[in-house]
C-alpha cells in the first residue's frame, strides 16, 4: 500500500507539473499573439510613412511569424532563470549561463529570420548573415534581458508565496503541539489533586472515598475518551465538570455549595476541552476548602451575539491564609485561550469587593456538530442545566 500511495504521488506531481507547463504556454501564447497584433497596427503605420502601404493581413502575418517565435525564446529564458536565477553566491556563474541563453536566442532569431525571408519578406533585398545577426542583436539583446527579468520577479514571488506558506504551516504545527502539550499537562494536574483528595479521607471514610473512586473513575473516563480533541460541545465539558464536582462534593460535604445558570441554547456550542475544570478546581483548592465555613460556587454560561461568556464565581479564601494562589489551572487556561483564538478571546480574573472572586472567559460563538443529547420528542436534555445543588 506504501509503494500504491507513492506511485500515485509521484503521478499526481507529474500531472501538477504537466499542467503547470501547459498553463505557462498559455500565457506566453495569449501575450505575445495579442502583442503581434498590436504591432501589426503599428507596422501598417510604419510602412504608410515610408510610402510602401501594406494591408493589415500582410502586416499581421508578418507580426506573428516574427512575435510568436518568442513563446519558446520566453519560455526557454524562464527554465534557464529557474535552473540559474541571479542570487548570492553564484551571480558570476549565472551571468555566464544567462548571457549564453541570450546569445542563443539571439542567434537563433537571426538565423530564423535569414532562412524564413523569402515567405516573410523581412527583407527586400537579403543582405549577408553577418548583417542579419546584427540586427538580430539590436532588436533582441534588450527583449531577452527584460523576459529574464520578468521570470526573476515571477520566480522571487513565488518563493516568496512559498516561504508565506510555510511559515503558516510552520504556526500551525507549533500551536497544535503547544495544545497538545498544555492539554497533556492538565490530565496529571487533575488527577494527582483528586487522589490527594481521595487520601484525604482513605482513613476516615470508606464510603465517602468509595463513593471519590468511583466519581474519579468516571472523570477519569470521559476526559481520556475525548483526550484527542481540543474542541467539545459545551454539554460534554459541563458533564465532565460534574463527574470533578462530584469529587470534591463527596469531599467538603455541605461547605461546598454549587450554583448552576446554563442557557440552554449554549449547550452545543463549543469550548476548549477541560476549560471549566481547571478554573473550578482553582476556586474549590485555593478558596472555598481554605475556609472553616466553605463558601458557593457559581457557573454561569450564556451567548452574547456572536460570543460565549462563561462566568466562574466563588467566594475568596480568608484574607489571613497565606497559602492562597492560582496554580498552574489558570496560567494553562489563559494559555489553551491564546492559542486557540489568537486575539478573539478575553480572560479576566476579577477580584470583587464583596469578598468574591470572578473568572470571565470570553470566546467565539461556534456551533458543534449536532452533539446535544435529545429526547424522543427532540428537545434537548441538558444534564444538570440551570440546577442548584
Amino acid at each position: 500500500m506504501a509503494l500504491r500511495l507513492r506511485d500515485r504521488n509521484r503521478s499526481d506531481s507529474v500531472a501538477a507539473m504537466k499542467n503547470a507547463r501547459l498553463s505557462l504556454w498559455s500565457i506566453l501564447l495569449l501575450v505575445w499573439t495579442a502583442y503581434a497584433f498590436f504591432h501589426s497596427e503599428q507596422l501598417m503605420s510604419w510602412s504608410a510613412a515610408a510610402g510602401k502601404p501594406i494591408g493589415f493581413r500582410e502586416a499581421l502575418l508578418g507580426s506573428l511569424g516574427g512575435w510568436l517565435l518568442w513563446v519558446p525564446f520566453s519560455l526557454f529564458l524562464i527554465r534557464l532563470v529557474r535552473r540559474w536565477p541571479l542570487e548570492p553566491g553564484r551571480i558570476a556563474a549565472s551571468l555566464c549561463m544567462l548571457s549564453a541563453g541570450v546569445f542563443a536566442v539571439i542567434l537563433t532569431k537571426g538565423v530564423y529570420v535569414y532562412v524564413t525571408n523569402p515567405f516573410f519578406l523581412w527583407y527586400d533585398q537579403l543582405p549577408s548573415f553577418g548583417e542579419v545577426f546584427l540586427t538580430s542583436v539590436r532588436n533582441n539583446f534588450l527583449l531577452s534581458w527584460l523576459v529574464i527579468g520578468g521570470a526573476h520577479a515571477l520566480l522571487f514571488a513565488e518563493r516568496a508565496q512559498q516561504r508565506q506558506r510555510q511559515i503558516v504551516a510552520l504556526q500551525s504545527s507549533l500551536s497544535q503541539a503547544r495544545l497538545e502539550a498544555l492539554s497533556a499537562q492538565l490530565n496529571p494536574h487533575f488527577l494527582f489533586n483528586a487522589l490527594n483528595s481521595i487520601a484525604e479521607l482513605v482513613h476516615h471514610d470508606a464510603d465517602a472515598t468509595d463513593r471519590m473512586l468511583v466519581g474519579l473513575s468516571a472523570l477519569l473516563r470521559s476526559s481520556l475518551s475525548r483526550s484527542a480533541e481540543q474542541e467539545v460541545p459545551l454539554e460534554d465539558e459541563l458533564e465532565l465538570l460534574s463527574h470533578y464536582l462530584d469529587i470534591q462534593k463527596v469531599r467538603l460535604g455541605p461547605r461546598l455549595e454549587i450554583s448552576r445558570a446554563i442557557d440552554l441554547h449554549c449547550l452545543d456550542a463549543q469550548v476548549p476541552l477541560l476549560i471549566l475544570q481547571p478554573i473550578v478546581e482553582n476556586a474549590i483548592v485555593h478558596a472555598i476548602a481554605r475556609r472553616i465555613d466553605g463558601g458557593r460556587l457559581d457557573i454561569q454560561a450564556r451567548r452574547a451575539g456572536d460570543r460565549l461568556l462563561l462566568d466562574i464565581a466563588n467566594d475568596d479564601a480568608p484574607t489571613d491564609d497565606t497559602g492562597h494562589g492560582h496554580g498552574i489551572g489558570l496560567r494553562n487556561t489563559r494559555e489553551r485561550l491564546a492559542c486557540l483564538y489568537g486575539d478573539a478571546y478575553r480572560f479576566d480574573l476579577i477580584q470583587a469587593g464583596d469578598g468574591r472572586i470572578r473568572v470571565r472567559i470570553e470566546i467565539p460563538f461556534r456551533r458543534a456538530d449536532a452533539r446535544a443529547q435529545r429526547d424522543t420528542s427532540g428537545h434537548i436534555e441538558p444534564r444538570r442545566a440551570d440546577a442548584v445543588a
